[in-house]
């Protein structure tokens, strides 16, 4: 059963099921990286960090992030203060 936070995730309906186990996808997993901080150690953002770009820009100029999400997902999901007080929940 999706989460509410994947109720607008494209790839809802397509949660891979191998060996009797769900693999989290879409918000879930982005939702993860930003509070165990790994997305902070990414390539992306290290480029944007470089370029001095925002992350979200450089997140929307990649095909394969877009064939999923529109703008607007992406910054909902970039968001921190979409993730406060989730630590417990994730």
């Amino acid at each position: 059963m999706a989460s509410d936070a994947d109720i607008h995730n494209s790839e809802v309906g397509h949660n891979a099921v191998t060996a009797c186990c769900v693999f989290d996808q879409g918000a879930k997993r982005v939702a993860e990286a930003i509070a165990s901080g790994k997305m902070f150690s990414s390539e992306a953002w290290n480029e944007a960090t470089r370029q001095t770009r925002p992350l979200l820009d450089l997140l929307c100029e990649n095909a394969e992030i877009m064939a999923h999400v529109s703008r607007d997902q992406l910054a909902a999901m970039c968001d921190p203060t979409n993730y406060l007080g989730q630590s417990g929940v994730m």
